[in-house]
């Protein structure tokens, strides 16, 4: 067989399976509503960017962040992408409070720290510089041992014991109660 009549016969069958996908994709471009290829890539165009919306709005850890990076064409917005604000607003809102405890934490252990100092070295200099150091080396250096101190000290609770009226789990209060203190809680 001639090759050229063999690369014709192969060029009609690569058509006509062109044709048929084709035929197939304009088939389901109506049974879909649109009415041009233009309105199938601009339906492709909204939706790839209410799937960036919601990645870009994924991105965001402050409230700062969240506000900058909301401010998008209302036709992006869609239920998937209200969700994953809620769930980034809650991660924030969690963060947040955490930060809080935390610095209330070590408000307290600091307020704990330096009522024993004056209580056991009265007349020592307390001031502090503004990155939190105290301006005596010898207090500064009792601040990060008292720290360490703390750090070194995991009270372990049971997960649960058996009494005569049955099953009992450690109150969440007991755990907060030592934690107050400065203290881990394990587990």
């Amino acid at each position: 067989m001639d090759t050229n009549k063999m690369r014709a016969e192969a060029l009609e069958q690569e058509l006509a399976t062109l044709k048929a996908h084709i035929e197939e994709m304009t088939k389901m471009r109506h049974a879909h509503g649109f009415d041009s290829w233009a309105s199938v890539l601009s339906k492709i165009d909204l939706l790839t960017n209410q799937l960036n919306a919601c990645a870009i709005v994924a991105m965001a850890n402050t409230k700062e962040s969240a506000c900058e990076q909301r401010a998008f064409h209302p036709s992006y917005m869609t239920f998937a992408c209200r969700q994953v604000m809620r769930a980034v607003d809650a991660e924030i809102e969690l963060r947040e409070r955490l930060e809080a405890r935390a610095d209330s934490l070590s408000k307290s252990l600091r307020e704990q720290f330096e009522a024993w100092v004056l209580r056991e070295y009265p007349n020592q200099n307390m001031r502090q510089f503004s990155s939190g150091e105290y301006c005596s080396t010898t207090v500064h250096h009792c601040w990060l041992s008292w720290q360490a101190s703390r750090e070194a000290v995991v009270v372990e609770l049971p997960n649960e014991w058996v009494t005569n009226v049955g099953t009992m789990l450690p109150p969440p209060g007991v755990r907060r109660a030592i934690e107050a203190q400065g203290l881990k809680v394990a587990p």
